[in-house]
């Protein structure tokens, strides 16, 4: 099986990814934040959340862009 992305497909994972990798840069600085100075439970909450939904947008870009380029391939675009 060979699946080879097209250009325009990279790009959109790859502005995905660097929008994912942001959200998880973003959480990983709550909860730094949260552990230097403790101001308020809910912080810890929103930095564990942010990298949950880091994850999800990352892994959700990477499989749909595959997933895109096996539906253009099948269609024989």
């Amino acid at each position: 099986m060979n699946l080879k992305i097209d250009s325009h497909t990279q790009k959109i994972m790859r502005y995905g990814i660097i929008f994912s990798f942001l959200v998880l840069l973003s959480s990983i600085l709550v909860i730094l934040y949260y552990n230097t100075f403790y101001p308020h439970p809910y912080l810890y909450s929103i930095g564990v959340l942010l990298f949950q939904a880091g994850t999800t947008y990352l892994f959700s870009f990477i499989f749909c862009g595959f997933a895109f380029t096996k539906i253009k391939q099948d269609l024989g675009q």
